[in-house]
């Protein structure tokens, strides 16, 4: 069952309102990069993406499996995982990297070895580690899909990022539980330690004036951590003890006014529907000293259809390693936050993304590749990994 792509202004807007900003004084420290993103970057699909390939993820036959879901949560290493989170089918199912499937873990119920949901999923050291709502952390191993056991991540949070720093300390980034501190606002970010909970708050902090719905994006950098949130105009790096600005992101003359949106957040909707203002939407992966955010509005959308997603103006950028820049339209919205591995990047493609990309020739030169392969494949209602990488 595929979620409706129409929907009132109002569900468009709580899309944006995930994070307030970081103070502009980080970005006016020396040293730091200043990062332009404009219309200019935003190309063509087949003028930005290279080596080209989709995977169809086939689902078990017995008992037979929908897939076809927004909700959902991507890693790959030497195997794809791809968890659900829908109805009573909530489950973890692992591919090949050409996409058939190998095994299921679907442990949905109440008992010490099962989950009622998945808010995220990480896989370490022949381990698959699943998010289960309340901060609880269960673990299995990938050679059977046995229960390992459970721990806590802090508190009762809704928790879809989270990475280890050490055997008993991890980096979390959590919804925003409406606990603020004497200036308003709250942490991102945190690191947790897992055997008596104990909470570390890292200082990168937001507003609840923008903290409508989502949660911060981590992605592993080097021996590092990057860090982002919806509205930030600074990309964060962590190593465990401390947090550095990175980059600043700068859209010109479409730089949003923080202060304005804080006082004013009713007047979002038209900022959206002028599409006056370009935003980070907090998303982020990185590869092969390569950065990849999803932004609202670099380059406009002269079919703007406020009942329609598909027709807004969200973007895929990327940041090269000297830092150039390029983008195109994403083809999931602003949903998915995709994954990045050994130099590629993927990003998961439901029947509704390709179609409406292979309708609009978003593919480009890519789209008769698509439409070979959809002939290969049993059922084109299964989701598809959009494979490539980026030529700057």
């Amino acid at each position: 069952m595929m979620q409706s792509i129409a929907c009132p202004i109002g569900m468009a807007v709580s899309l944006f309102f995930c994070f307030g900003c970081q103070s502009s004084e980080t970005s006016k420290q020396d040293g730091i990069p200043r990062i332009a993103i404009s219309e200019e970057h935003i190309l063509p699909f087949d003028q930005v993406a290279t080596e080209v390939r989709f995977i169809s993820l086939r689902p078990p036959e017995n008992p037979s499996q929908n897939l076809a879901s927004m909700i959902y949560h991507l890693f790959i290493s030497d195997k794809i995982y791809y968890a659900t989170n829908w109805y009573e089918r909530t489950a973890v199912h692992i591919f090949d990297l050409d996409g058939n499937h190998i095994n299921s873990l679907e442990k949905k119920g109440d008992g010490p070895a099962e989950y009622q949901l998945i808010q995220g999923i990480y896989i370490d050291d022949e381990v698959l580690s699943i998010s289960s709502g309340q901060g609880v952390i269960k673990q299995y191993s990938l050679s059977d899909l046995t229960y390992i056991k459970e721990f806590t991540l802090g508190k009762s949070f809704l928790l879809s990022n989270f990475y280890p720093l050490d055997a008993s300390s991890w980096l979390i980034s959590v919804e925003f539980t409406g606990e603020l501190d004497e200036n308003g606002t709250f942490p991102v970010f945190m690191k947790v330690n897992s055997e008596n909970g104990a909470l570390s708050p890292l200082p990168i902090k937001a507003s609840s004036v923008n903290a409508k719905l989502g949660e911060g994006s981590i992605a592993p950098f080097d021996n590092q951590f990057l860090l982002n949130y919806g509205l930030s105009d600074t990309l964060f790096t962590y190593d465990g003890d401390h947090v550095h600005a990175h980059l600043v992101l700068d859209f010109g003359n479409k730089h949003p006014d923080q202060k304005y949106l804080s006082a004013n957040p009713e007047k979002f909707d038209q900022i959206v529907l002028d599409q006056s203002s370009a935003i980070n939407l907090g998303h982020i992966n990185y590869t092969a000293h390569t950065i990849q955010l999803k932004t609202f509005g670099p380059k406009e959308s002269r079919m703007l259809d406020v009942k329609d997603l598909r027709t807004f103006p969200f973007h895929t950028v990327f940041i090269g390693p000297d830092q150039q820049v390029v983008g195109f339209l994403s083809f999931s919205g602003a949903e998915g936050k995709g994954f990045a591995k050994d130099g590629y990047f993927y990003e998961v493609l439901q029947t509704e993304d390709w179609m409406y990309a292979m309708e609009n020739n978003l593919f480009g030169d890519y789209g008769a590749a698509l439409e070979a392969y959809l002939e290969t494949i049993p059922d084109p209602e299964d989701p598809i990994i959009m494979e490539f990488k980026v030529a700057f």
